[in-house]
């Protein structure tokens, strides 16, 4: 079984199901004389194309969005917001 929803790359234009690394080592496991061999992933097969696109479109949202970081000092009142207190 090969835990591929802990193990994901989600560099932007990068996106992988697993990482360099797990994947030689699941090379490795896979690579020998054997009569038969099942591979099996995590995230269901049916899922995963759905999974890739909306992945893709929140990378492409992040990217073009400026950063909260950027904008926190333009957006940041002066001074202190007032509080309400009941008495």
């Amino acid at each position: 079984m090969i835990d591929s929803r802990a193990g994901r790359v989600l560099d932007p234009g990068g996106r992988m199901m697993v990482d360099g690394g797990e994947w030689r080592w699941i090379a490795e496991q896979a690579t020998g004389d054997r009569d038969h061999l099942l591979l099996a992933s995590s995230v269901p097969f049916v899922l995963t194309p759905g999974l890739h696109h909306l992945e893709e479109w929140i990378e492409i949202a992040a990217t073009s969005m400026p950063s909260v970081e950027a904008n926190s000092a333009a957006t940041m009142p002066a001074e202190p917001i007032p509080t309400i207190t009941r008495s």
